[in-house]
């Protein structure tokens, strides 16, 4: 199909009322910059830059996105700045959902560039999904005047003909070609698992079919432990900390893990308490921690004050106090002491 205004319609993403829902691609989209960000010109195009600084894990902004139909369209965005743009949909503009051929449109949040380690992230809220909106976050601090810069993994199932052949963030970890979060190592899928976008993960769980375990929201985190999942602000990876709800004592139980046996090759994809993950069997084993609320409490880095102990065969553990740990300390698991 040919290039072109597909329509005459004007949208305002600032007083439209409902999802951003169309059946046509529109001419003109309306938008307003947030306080605190604007657009300008960068190595890349343009780029979205902090005019004020921002504190690490501070809501930056709440935006809402369009889904249109999956049609060749350009489209003029028109910002309370006085800035315009024109955007196409190829270039700014995702896969919302294949079968139905249906886009995601962004709007000012269009000039978002990658970084394999971004300073901003996004948790995937369901109440928020369904109304088309997001609330962006800051990973780390940011300065004035520094650029941000987002994970295209998070949210791009397939670039289709517009991949990133060679990425050039120079993050210590950085995938190297950008295709869409279906063409990414295992590794990086389960990693980035936290924040994927609803939309993304759906496209995961019907492409491995019948490999597929998909398990709902199963129970609640315990009411001993408190669950922080968040970006590490040095290196942008997804990370998960767990805290103490409460105080314990030398041998108390923090928590407990049970496990599940899955079928050869099988992936669990867990959504359960307000959070979302990938878990693959260890090598050589067809089991993966079911409802692991210890994950996250393994760090070399910090001094332990926990044990593992093995409950069954399956992999199935109890976290054990070994020293007294008070109520919003860290959880940290380090090698039981040979005479506990």
């Amino acid at each position: 199909s040919t290039w072109g205004h597909s329509s005459h319609m004007e949208v305002d993403l600032q007083t439209i009322e409902g999802p951003p829902i169309f059946d046509e691609v529109p001419a003109v989209v309306h938008d307003r910059v947030p306080d605190g960000l604007e657009i300008r010109k960068n190595a890349y195009g343009h780029g979205v830059f902090a005019t004020k600084a921002f504190k690490a894990r501070e809501p930056i902004y709440t935006a809402r996105w369009l889904n249109i139909p999956d049609r060749k369209g350009k489209i003029s965005l028109r910002l309370h700045t006085g800035q315009q743009f024109e955007l196409d949909t190829d270039t700014h503009a995702v896969l919302f959902d294949e079968t139905a051929g249906r886009l995601s449109l962004y709007a000012f949040d269009s000039f978002f560039n990658h970084s394999c380690a971004p300073n901003v992230f996004s948790p995937d809220v369901p109440e928020d999904w369904a109304q088309q909106r997001y609330t962006l976050y800051a990973a780390r601090d940011i300065a004035p005047g520094e650029e941000l810069v987002c994970d295209y993994l998070l949210f791009e199932w397939d670039s289709k003909e517009t991949p990133i052949e060679q990425c050039l963030c120079g993050a210590p970890r950085c995938v190297g070609r950008m295709a869409g979060f279906k063409f990414a190592s295992t590794e990086a899928q389960i990693a980035r698992a936290p924040f994927v976008a609803n939309n993304v993960l759906e496209c995961f769980t019907a492409e491995l079919g019948p490999r597929a375990v998909v398990l709902g929201d199963l129970a609640p985190a315990p009411q001993t432990v408190r669950v922080e999942v968040d970006m590490d602000p040095s290196s942008g990876v997804v990370r998960r900390r767990v805290f103490a709800a409460r105080d314990f004592g030398p041998g108390d139980e923090v928590t407990r893990s049970v496990a599940l046996r899955v079928p050869e090759n099988g992936v669990v994809i867990l959504r359960a308490a307000g959070e979302q993950r990938i878990m693959v069997p260890e090598p050589g084993t067809s089991t993966v921690q079911l409802c692991d609320w210890t994950q996250g409490m393994d760090d070399c880095d910090a001094a332990a004050n926990c044990a593992r102990v093995a409950l069954d065969g399956l992999g199935a553990s109890a976290i054990i106090a070994t020293a007294a740990i008070a109520r919003g300390d860290r959880i940290v698991v380090g090698a039981r002491p040979a005479d506990a």
